[in-house]
């Protein structure tokens, strides 16, 4: 999945991880203790990540709007290390531990 939205425009990247971002927090609401404050940080993290996506798109429209071909485009240093982060939050991350009882 995170080659895939690497390989994504930005504004694509950020459509996804507001979905992502809205998911985890969907799925937080089922927990309680640290499980519910790992969801909400990992909701959190996805956020930022579509912040920065969306903050990309921009200068990337902008930059097509000028034509200025001497900006290199690369993905941003935070991006990069919260899908980093994120990844290492979810690896092993048990689906059912600590689900709040309704």
């Amino acid at each position: 999945m995170l080659t895939e939205l690497s390989a994504s425009a930005p504004s694509e990247r950020a459509k996804r991880y507001r979905e992502l971002e809205r998911a985890a927090r969907q799925e937080a609401e089922q927990f309680v203790g640290s499980m519910l404050e790992g969801y909400l940080s990992i909701a959190s993290g996805w956020q930022r990540l579509a912040e920065e996506a969306e903050a990309a798109a921009v200068v990337r429209a902008e930059d097509a709007v000028l034509n200025d071909n001497d900006r290199e485009q690369k993905e941003p240093r935070y991006e990069r290390r919260h899908l980093d982060e994120i990844t290492r939050l979810t690896e092993g991350a048990p689906q059912s531990a600590m689900r709040r009882e309704d």
